[in-house]
Order: C-alpha cells, then structure tokens, then sequence
C-alpha cells in the first residue's frame, strides 16, 4: 500500500468520523433539549399538585394534559437514546497502528511492515452502552 492510498484512507475515515461525530452531536443536542422540557413539565406538574393539594381539590383530570407531555417526551427521549447507542455500536474499530513509526496495520500483522517492530495485539471490542436511564410516566 502506498503512501497515498494510506492518504486517501485516512481522510476517508476522517471525513465519515466527523460525520458520525456531527450526527451524535446533534442526536445528543435533541435529548437535551428533551430533558430540559421534561424538568420544565415536571415542575409545572408539581406546583399544580402542590396548589390542588393545598386547596384539597386533587383530581387526576387536571393532570391529564401534563402526564401525556411528559410521556411523549420519554418516549422521544427513548428513541433518541436507542438511535445514539445504534449510532455508537455501527461505528467500526480504528485502524490498528504501529506504536514505534504510526504506520497502520492489517488486523494479523505480528509485526510493522515499515519499520518491523512487534504488533501489539489488537483491543478487544469496546463494551455496549449503558442502558438507558428509567422512565417514568
């Protein structure tokens, strides 16, 4: 392999990692912007049952309008939260490199082709995202 197809390589991965990086920024910018709301309704949710409370007039139908927001925004939050570990997971391993001269690897070289230091063997596979968090409604 020349030096110009390592290029033209690299700069391929480069470009699809930046454009994995944009898409999970913007999948994670959503769901801040979810649990922003979700704290927001929340509240609301629980002044109004402070107040119905204090006036004992608690009754479910007041809450019915703010629990069905707040159970749709968990569920974008879940699907958002679903796509970013799908997003993460598709991603395939980086290139394996030589830790003396930077030259990248086949995924059996024992040794560097270039400068033919031993070959660290390769990194196990990362481990899955943590679940996602609880959601109640």
């Amino acid at each position: 392999m020349d030096i110009f197809d390592r290029a033209r390589r690299a700069l391929g991965d480069l470009a699809q990692s930046a454009s994995t990086q944009a898409q999970i920024i913007q999948l994670q910018t959503r769901m801040g912007e979810i649990e922003s709301e979700l704290t927001r309704q929340y509240a609301e949710a629980g002044r109004r049952a402070r107040e119905l409370w204090r006036q004992r007039l608690f009754a479910d139908a007041d809450f019915e309008v703010l629990m069905t927001r707040i159970t749709t925004l968990q569920q974008e939050l879940e699907q958002l939260r679903t796509e970013v570990a799908n997003v993460v997971s598709a991603q395939p391993p980086p290139p394996r490199t030589c830790a003396q001269c930077g030259a990248e690897l086949d995924p059996n070289d024992r040794f560097c082709g270039t400068c033919g230091a031993v070959a660290a063997p390769a990194a196990a596979p990362p481990p899955p995202p943590p679940p996602a968090g609880p959601t109640a409604a």
